[in-house]
């Protein structure tokens, strides 16, 4: 390796590059191009040197996980980026999950990734205070939608609260997701016409990398390390744009649960754990002086709670919701055979709602959904499924459906199998799972308020 006055390197490697446009970034990565884009008047009120800092911590954030694929060095052509620590921060937090789905050991996946952590060069060097400057109102916010249950929730519960905020949708990798993306465009359609109101868009499809590229091992679902602090960083500009303080995510209460292996942590989805979410907002107050912050409103509740919210408070954002992936030969935009079907009829149901409020016409309360649910399948497969907490929050809403007289094999099993349990537990359950947890990100300023909706709301149940 040689080296001109800082600038110039020749390593062998990985060359990951970018190049600001007038609407947004492309990455070139061996030969391969992708790119984030934006709205024209969203991307151009950025300097120059935002538009920089943003992509390259963006860039940085996206690309540092590939250190698990390959031994060789990433060569970046770009400045040492102020999100280094957290990113390896998620990437370790992360690697018990990518373990479990890649079939290999965390302690070899966690050797691989200390060996290979510092084999990186950083080309540029003149983004020495990787900051921004930028000027935000305390009382708006940007609301990432995805319709599913916690993105509608945030919706209402900010209508309800006086936010004034702006809605984004990401368009991730629409060639492999054209099925969903089909589904969604249409939900998209009919929500902004009847409740009036306009969705920005950003068009993103980096995460293809990890589809694209062969190196040389192959570590399953590695698009998912750190996606949302890279989903805030690619939200930035919409939060100068609006000046708005705010990046409103949809992280539950359960997201923070996880299960043992051994001496390890597996989270279902790190990334969206209260411990996370702390660490980029300590991120953004470096990065944007305090000036944008993350924030969860369903933060503090879990999934049960949610759905009763939506069934008591908000029904008419239920036909919206959408929380699995079809494919593109499935008639409607549920699969009927995944545990995300399952979960959203059983919550639905257990607080009094309807499956055809949410388009769902099947019973999953017959036998054949039986493995759907980890209540009556030990062996799940999905690490989501796997906390005992999901098993447990299922026994109390099946206790619930069956108060409520639902009928069908599964309420009779429950009955025959587990009432006893879920009577004898249920203070237990409703400790749990009816429970205003932590409130680490919630505004001070609605915080209040929140809470005093979140608890007419658990007095109900």
């Amino acid at each position: 390796m040689t080296t001109d006055q800082g600038q110039r390197f020749e390593v062998e490697g990985t060359d990951i590059s970018y190049h600001i446009d007038e609407d947004g970034f492309r990455v070139e990565i061996l030969g391969r191009g992708y790119t984030v884009k934006y709205p024209l008047a969203i991307y151009r009120t950025l300097d120059q040197k935002a538009k920089r800092v943003l992509a390259e911590n963006f860039i940085y954030c996206r690309t540092k996980s590939l250190s698990l694929q390959t031994d060789e060095v990433l060569p970046y052509r770009l400045s040492r980026p102020i999100n280094k620590e957290l990113v390896s921060y998620g990437i370790v937090g992360d690697i018990p999950r990518l373990a479990y789905l890649s079939n290999v050991s965390i302690a070899e996946l966690l050797d691989m990734y200390r060996d290979n952590e510092e084999k990186e060069i950083f080309k540029q060097t003149d983004l020495t205070n990787g900051t921004i400057a930028v000027t935000t109102e305390n009382d708006k916010a940007i609301l990432a939608l995805s319709f599913g249950k916690d993105s509608l929730l945030s919706y209402g519960l900010a209508q309800e609260l006086g936010l004034s905020f702006r809605l984004v949708y990401v368009k991730e990798m629409e060639e492999l997701n054209s099925a969903e993306e089909k589904f969604k465009n249409a939900i998209i359609a009919d929500f902004t016409a009847e409740e009036n109101v306009s969705i920005d868009f950003l068009t993103d499809n980096i995460d293809e990398i990890f589809f694209d590229l062969k190196f040389a091992r192959k570590v399953e679902d590695l698009e998912n390390t750190n996606g949302m602090l890279a989903f805030a960083l690619e939200l930035a500009p919409f939060a100068c744009y609006y000046r708005a303080k705010y990046l409103l995510f949809g992280n539950e209460a359960n997201f923070s649960d996880y299960y043992p292996d051994g001496s390890y942590k597996i989270y279902p989805s790190f990334d969206q754990s209260i411990l996370y979410a702390k660490e980029e907002n300590r991120l953004f107050d470096c990065l944007t002086s305090g000036k944008i912050q993350i924030a969860s409103l369903v933060e503090p509740i879990y999934n049960i709670v949610e759905m009763a919210l939506l069934v008591n408070r908000y029904p008419k954002l239920l036909k919206y919701m959408m929380s699995c992936s079809p494919k593109e030969t499935d008639p409607d935009k549920w699969c009927y055979g995944c545990p995300m079907c399952a979960k959203a009829f059983l919550y639905l149901v257990a607080v009094g709602g309807r499956a055809e409020q949410i388009g769902f016409n099947r019973d999953f309360f017959k036998q054949e959904y039986k493995d759907l649910y980890p209540l009556f399948n030990k062996n799940v497969k999905r690490v989501y499924e796997k906390p005992t907490a999901v098993r447990d929050e299922q026994l109390l809403s099946f206790l619930f459906a069956y108060r409520r007289g639902a009928r069908g094999a599964l309420i009779d099993l429950f009955k025959e199998e587990y009432l006893v349990e879920a009577e004898k537990r249920e203070p237990e359950l409703r400790e749990k799972f009816l429970t205003i947890h932590e409130t680490a990100t919630i505004p001070e300023f609605i915080k209040e308020k929140l809470i005093h909706i979140y608890q007419e709301e658990i007095k109900k149940l």
